[in-house]
Protein backbone atom coordinates (compact mmCIF):
# COMPACT_ATOMS: atom_id res chain seq x y z
CA UNK A 1 0.00 0.00 0.00
CA UNK A 2 2.88 2.48 0.95
CA UNK A 3 4.62 1.68 -2.38
CA UNK A 4 1.32 2.86 -4.46
CA UNK A 5 0.68 6.42 -2.49
CA UNK A 6 4.64 6.73 -3.04
CA UNK A 7 4.34 6.32 -6.92
CA UNK A 8 0.98 8.54 -6.86
CA UNK A 9 3.40 11.05 -5.19
CA UNK A 10 6.14 10.86 -7.99
CA UNK A 11 3.68 10.92 -10.59
CA UNK A 12 2.09 14.03 -9.36
CA UNK A 13 5.41 15.55 -8.83
CA UNK A 14 7.14 14.92 -11.96
CA UNK A 15 3.59 15.46 -13.61
CA UNK A 16 4.10 18.99 -12.42
CA UNK A 17 7.62 19.92 -13.14
CA UNK A 18 6.72 18.70 -16.24
CA UNK A 19 3.82 21.59 -16.89
CA UNK A 20 6.09 24.38 -15.31
CA UNK A 21 8.99 23.70 -17.46
CA UNK A 22 6.34 23.64 -20.38
CA UNK A 23 5.33 27.29 -19.08
CA UNK A 24 8.43 28.79 -18.64
CA UNK A 25 8.95 27.70 -22.05
CA UNK A 26 6.61 29.31 -23.57
CA UNK A 27 6.47 32.22 -21.33
CA UNK A 28 8.93 34.43 -24.07
CA UNK A 29 6.65 33.49 -27.06
CA UNK A 30 3.45 34.98 -24.78
CA UNK A 31 5.39 38.17 -23.60
CA UNK A 32 7.77 40.98 -24.73
CA UNK A 33 10.95 41.04 -23.04
CA UNK A 34 10.10 44.53 -21.90
CA UNK A 35 6.70 43.75 -21.35
CA UNK A 36 5.72 46.16 -23.66
CA UNK A 37 2.25 45.04 -25.32
CA UNK A 38 2.76 45.65 -29.34
CA UNK A 39 1.10 45.56 -32.28
CA UNK A 40 1.84 42.21 -34.26
CA UNK A 41 2.47 42.59 -38.18
CA UNK A 42 0.87 38.74 -39.35
CA UNK A 43 2.85 38.51 -42.73
CA UNK A 44 6.05 40.15 -41.22
CA UNK A 45 8.44 36.94 -41.93
CA UNK A 46 6.59 36.61 -45.43
CA UNK A 47 8.49 39.94 -46.62
CA UNK A 48 11.46 40.24 -44.11
CA UNK A 49 14.18 37.69 -43.87
CA UNK A 50 17.01 39.70 -43.02
CA UNK A 51 15.95 42.04 -40.22
CA UNK A 52 16.77 40.34 -37.18
CA UNK A 53 14.13 39.47 -34.28
CA UNK A 54 15.18 42.12 -32.27
CA UNK A 55 14.13 44.61 -35.03
CA UNK A 56 11.02 43.31 -36.03
CA UNK A 57 9.85 43.80 -32.15
CA UNK A 58 10.73 47.71 -32.27
CA UNK A 59 9.15 48.34 -35.57
CA UNK A 60 5.93 46.57 -34.30
CA UNK A 61 6.30 48.80 -30.87
CA UNK A 62 7.13 51.64 -33.12
CA UNK A 63 3.75 50.82 -34.49
CA UNK A 64 1.73 50.56 -31.77
CA UNK A 65 2.92 54.03 -30.42
CA UNK A 66 1.77 55.34 -33.77
CA UNK A 67 -1.54 53.74 -33.34
CA UNK A 68 -1.82 55.21 -29.97
CA UNK A 69 -1.06 58.70 -31.01
CA UNK A 70 -3.72 58.12 -33.12
CA UNK A 71 -6.98 57.18 -31.05
CA UNK A 72 -5.68 53.46 -30.22
CA UNK A 73 -5.77 53.30 -26.13
CA UNK A 74 -2.88 52.78 -24.20
CA UNK A 75 -2.18 48.99 -23.22
CA UNK A 76 -4.14 48.01 -26.59
CA UNK A 77 -2.34 46.79 -29.54
CA UNK A 78 -3.28 45.75 -33.31
CA UNK A 79 -3.09 42.09 -34.01
CA UNK A 80 -4.52 42.08 -37.36
CA UNK A 81 -1.64 44.65 -38.84
CA UNK A 82 -0.13 43.54 -42.56
CA UNK A 83 2.25 44.49 -45.09
CA UNK A 84 0.49 45.38 -48.29
CA UNK A 85 1.17 43.31 -51.01
CA UNK A 86 3.28 44.98 -53.51
CA UNK A 87 4.28 47.71 -51.02
CA UNK A 88 7.30 46.21 -49.94
CA UNK A 89 11.19 47.40 -51.12
CA UNK A 90 13.94 46.88 -49.70
CA UNK A 91 17.87 47.74 -50.89
CA UNK A 92 21.36 47.24 -49.57
CA UNK A 93 23.49 49.97 -49.27
CA UNK A 94 27.21 47.59 -49.36
CA UNK A 95 29.86 50.82 -48.48
CA UNK A 96 27.15 52.27 -45.47
CA UNK A 97 26.29 48.31 -44.20
CA UNK A 98 22.74 49.31 -44.30
CA UNK A 99 18.95 48.17 -45.14
CA UNK A 100 16.88 50.69 -46.37
CA UNK A 101 13.55 48.90 -46.01
CA UNK A 102 9.64 50.45 -47.14
CA UNK A 103 6.52 49.13 -46.77
CA UNK A 104 2.66 50.07 -46.31
CA UNK A 105 0.95 48.56 -43.56
CA UNK A 106 -3.11 47.86 -43.63
CA UNK A 107 -5.00 47.40 -40.28
CA UNK A 108 -8.22 45.72 -41.01
CA UNK A 109 -10.12 45.99 -37.63
CA UNK A 110 -8.88 50.18 -36.77
CA UNK A 111 -9.31 50.47 -40.98
CA UNK A 112 -6.30 52.45 -40.89
CA UNK A 113 -3.26 52.26 -43.29
CA UNK A 114 0.35 53.43 -42.15
CA UNK A 115 4.06 53.55 -44.53
CA UNK A 116 7.29 51.87 -42.42
CA UNK A 117 10.70 53.50 -43.56
CA UNK A 118 13.25 51.31 -41.49
CA UNK A 119 17.17 52.26 -42.16
CA UNK A 120 18.75 49.58 -40.62
CA UNK A 121 23.06 49.47 -40.17
CA UNK A 122 24.10 46.05 -40.16
CA UNK A 123 27.27 46.70 -38.47
CA UNK A 124 27.39 46.75 -34.49
CA UNK A 125 30.52 48.62 -34.78
CA UNK A 126 28.94 51.90 -35.73
CA UNK A 127 29.15 55.28 -34.02
CA UNK A 128 25.02 55.95 -35.21
CA UNK A 129 23.88 52.70 -33.43
CA UNK A 130 21.36 50.67 -35.56
CA UNK A 131 19.17 52.90 -37.68
CA UNK A 132 16.10 54.48 -37.38
CA UNK A 133 12.47 53.37 -37.67
CA UNK A 134 9.99 55.90 -39.21
CA UNK A 135 6.23 55.10 -38.87
CA UNK A 136 3.91 57.88 -41.09
CA UNK A 137 0.81 58.68 -42.17
CA UNK A 138 -0.13 57.92 -45.54
CA UNK A 139 -0.19 59.68 -48.68
CA UNK A 140 -4.20 59.90 -49.82
CA UNK A 141 -3.71 58.07 -52.69
CA UNK A 142 -2.21 54.84 -50.30
CA UNK A 143 -5.58 54.62 -48.40
CA UNK A 144 -7.56 51.84 -49.11
CA UNK A 145 -9.89 52.99 -46.28
CA UNK A 146 -12.18 55.99 -45.53
CA UNK A 147 -9.82 58.89 -44.74
CA UNK A 148 -9.13 59.94 -40.70
CA UNK A 149 -7.39 62.35 -39.25
CA UNK A 150 -3.63 61.16 -38.94
CA UNK A 151 -0.71 62.73 -36.89
CA UNK A 152 2.94 61.11 -37.27
CA UNK A 153 4.69 60.67 -34.51
CA UNK A 154 7.19 63.41 -33.66
CA UNK A 155 10.89 62.33 -34.74
CA UNK A 156 12.90 60.62 -33.11
CA UNK A 157 15.69 62.41 -31.10
CA UNK A 158 19.41 62.43 -32.21
CA UNK A 159 21.70 62.27 -28.80
CA UNK A 160 25.18 64.00 -30.13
Amino acid sequence: MEYKAWRKRVIIVVTTLVIVIIGLAFTPLLSNSDGTPRSVITNFDQYVGNLPNSRRVVIEQTLTLMLQQNGLAEGRYAKDAAIRDGSYLQSYNDDLSTYVTFFIIDIPSLEQTYQMLDNWLNDSRSVLGDGTILITCPDVSQLIYDAFECTNLPPPEVEL
